[in-house]
């Protein structure tokens, strides 16, 4: 064992001789004026590798490579000006920093097409943050796909970081359908080329499984590997487990050696454990001045969880402690410094492990930087991004230059603000308006001539305003659409006109917009001159609206299962629309309920009430769809038998559709166990959202493990078939 120890030991000096020496290489070829060596040499300062750390000398040198146009040089030069890594914050920093990272990603993207494994990493971390320009109807959005592929390529030849990160896109099934194996995979290999992180998350990930819980040794020599690396969370993380026995008896004099190292790198969660190892007396000798000292320090951690944890327990022991040692004491503290080793220090550094706040900062600065240069979706997207953090004086300055560019977006978004009861300004919402529509707006149009045909718009003509509703219309606007509808079905301002009324309400319904499904229903509920009412055509475009949250149309269809209009009388379900439409805000619902309450049992009440409580509205409007409707909303419309069918064809959309329908009562009994069976044989099949949908129902039906065993058991007897 020991001619073993030292045959390590002389492999590891070997391995650090080598390092230094490249490191020396790297320096002489550097000062030579060789570009590559200049941005070698930084990143190995950057990070610490071959020699001691020193981000500013790690700057220097970037900055001289960068200088020559080496692509790689030039992004350790932009993430240390922009994260102030090495550098000072500054304006100056910051502008050169902006220039220098966009400098950056053509030489990045040359590089990568090349096979560079270390440029393919960097570049991916770029789209995966948003910093990458992208086309103009993507202005520094996340390129995840992208970001994804040159990860994978840089990965398989052996970048570690990139390795660490193949586990983010295996997790998230960016390229393809997630998986927690592969994600495990590379994260493995990750560990075993050399990352402390990824050997202290691979241990996180085996404590929360409970598939992986019981097979904690496979992690333990990684998790090891990281704490002797330095690594302070990894440090706790092996602390905690030798206190907790994980790997063998409970080893508490090990552990807490463990906690110290982490606790003087600055861990929260260690000073917390140390102090009160003092106060407790089991591990520690019982030292109330220590105790102090490190809860005091916890008391500061960023984590709430530590800073009232230790809040407590300092309040136990001060008063045990004299006002001359608790200011001594405090004093000590403000003279702390975490001792934090390289591999600690380096799981905070650079792009990947910014801050998200300071990313995003970042890429506003970079759309900011297109925007004054003329470009108009960059306008639009600070305009939008302000507005989401409502500061809106820089939102409506970015809008307005983007509308004086004849942006049409930009127009309706100030015309809409301008109308807003707050910021009230009607003659400026006019303005843009009739900007937003005379460059084609479908939303300016409808909006400006429903505003001059009511009248509010001095000096304009009723005959203007539908003009511009009817070129709304003609454009596919669904709003327009019902409106004209409606003006033909009453006779306002235009002739009278039922066929007429019919095709746009029609029009306008198969985008699915619920009020023109509405509109339809009682059409079709209603004699109108030549045609006849047709009760079930009327219940289809009343159902299909109701579905949607139309408040009008769940009170029509409660009438109808009350009056047992087109389908068999159900004074339960008439019920149970009743009350969802109070609840979407139906007035005068009280009076009826109360009418027909008696005719229910209680066991019947409250189950309508139970089931109207799991409605949620689904939208499927299309606006401008032009009736060109997506297939999952075709198929949620299909009859029962039709969707019954495809589900059982293995169609992902109708086994999901058909699982809500259970899982709501809609056109079929309230059954949670048949809901959940099509739930999760829609996540086999694909479905995107059945998983998060099978668990809100399951904890909204307070599903028993009796009806889940039964639900999973028709799961397993559920056989496809072809017709």
């Amino acid at each position: 064992m020991k001619s073993w120890l030292n045959w390590v030991g002389a492999l590891l000096l070997l391995t650090g001789s080598l390092a230094l020496a490249d490191r020396a290489a790297l320096e002489k070829q550097a000062a030579a004026g060789n570009a590559e060596a200049q941005y070698q040499l930084a990143e190995s300062l950057f990070w610490g590798k071959g020699g001691p750390q020193d981000l500013e000398q790690a700057v220097d040198w970037a900055r001289l490579s960068s200088k020559q146009g080496n692509a790689k040089g030039q992004f350790r030069l932009a993430i240390q000006l922009l994260l102030a890594q090495g550098a000072k914050a500054s304006v100056e920093n910051d502008q050169l920093g902006l220039k220098t990272l966009v400098q950056s990603v053509p030489g990045l993207k040359k590089l990568s097409a090349q096979g560079d494994a270390d440029a393919q990493h960097k570049l991916a971390l770029l789209y995966l943050h948003g910093l990458v320009k992208g086309k103009d109807d993507r202005i520094y959005m996340l390129g995840l796909k992208e970001a994804a592929e040159l990860l994978e390529k840089s990965a398989n030849q052996g970048n570690v970081e990139a390795q660490y990160w193949m586990t983010f896109v295996y997790k998230k099934g960016l390229l393809g359908k997630p998986s927690e194996e592969k994600a495990l995979e590379w994260i493995r290999k990750a560990a075993e080329n050399g990352s402390a992180i990824a050997g202290y998350e691979l241990w996180v990930m085996y404590r929360r499984s409970e598939n992986l819980r019981s097979k904690l040794d496979e992690a333990k020599p990684l998790l090891i590997a990281a704490a002797k690396a330095g690594l302070g969370t990894a440090q706790f993380q092996y602390a905690i487990a030798l206190f907790e026995g994980t790997f063998g008896p409970p080893e508490k004099k090990g552990g807490i050696e463990w906690v110290k190292k982490a606790a003087a790198q600055g861990e929260g969660p260690a000073q917390l454990l140390l102090g009160f190892s003092f106060i407790d007396g089991r591990i520690l000798e019982r030292d109330l001045k220590e105790a102090y000292y490190w809860l005091s320090l916890a008391r500061d951690s960023p984590s709430r969880e530590e800073q009232v944890n230790a809040k407590v327990y300092l309040e136990k022991i001060e008063s045990q402690l004299t006002l001359d040692v608790k200011f001594e004491i405090q004093q000590r503290v403000k003279r702390f410094e975490p001792k934090k080793t390289l591999a600690t220090r380096n799981a905070r550094l650079g792009l990947a492990r910014a801050l998200e706040e300071k990313i995003f900062l970042i890429r506003i600065e970079l759309i900011t930087i297109l925007a004054r240069q003329g470009n108009v979706n960059a306008m639009m997207k600070l305009g939008g991004t302000y507005s989401t953090q409502a500061n809106m004086a820089e939102a409506l300055r970015w809008f307005e230059m983007a509308a004086e560019k004849n942006n049409k977006e930009a127009c309706a978004e100030l015309a809409t603000f301008y109308h807003a009861r707050e910021n009230r300004d009607f003659s400026k919402s006019i303005k843009w308006l009739r900007k937003g529509a005379e460059l084609g707006h479908i939303d300016c149009m409808y909006g400006l001539g429903t505003f001059i045909f009511q009248g509010e718009v001095k000096g304009a003509k009723p005959e203007e305003g539908l003009k511009w509703v009817a070129l709304a219309a003609g454009k596919g606007d669904a709003k327009a659409q019902t409106w004209l509808g409606l003006k033909r079905f009453n006779g306002d301002f235009m002739e009278k006109d039922f066929p007429k009324a019919k095709e746009w309400f029609m029009k306008a319904a198969r985008q699915n917009y619920p009020p023109a499904q509405y509109r339809l229903g009682k059409f079709y509920s209603e004699d109108r001159g030549k045609e006849k009412h047709d009760v079930k055509e009327a219940l289809k475009w009343f159902r299909l609206a109701a579905r949607q949250g139309y408040v009008h149309a769940q009170n029509a269809m409660a009438v109808f299962y009350l009056d047992g209009v087109g389908v068999e009388k159900d004074v339960r379900e008439g019920y149970r629309w009743l009350i969802i439409s109070r609840s979407f805000g139906m007035k005068g619902v009280d009076a009826t309920l109360k009418k027909y309450e008696n005719a229910l049992t209680q066991e019947e009440k409250q189950r309508a009430i139970i089931s109207a409580a799991q409605f949620r509205p689904q939208s499927f409007y299309d606006p401008n769809g032009g009736g060109k409707e997506p297939v999952a909303v075709l198929v949620a419309k299909l009859p029962l038998k039709e969707l019954m069918a495809k589900a059982n064809q293995g169609n992902a959309d109708a086994q999901f559709h058909l699982a809500q329908r259970y899982a709501l009562g809609d056109g079929v009994k309230l059954d949670s166990v048949q809901a959940w069976k099509w739930y999760k044989l829609a996540v086999i099949s694909g479905h995107a959202a059945a998983e998060v949908a099978r668990q809100k129902m399951v904890k909204a039906q307070g599903m028993t493990l009796t009806q889940v065993f039964a639900a999973q058991k028709l799961v397993r007897k559920f056989k496809l078939r072809k017709n």
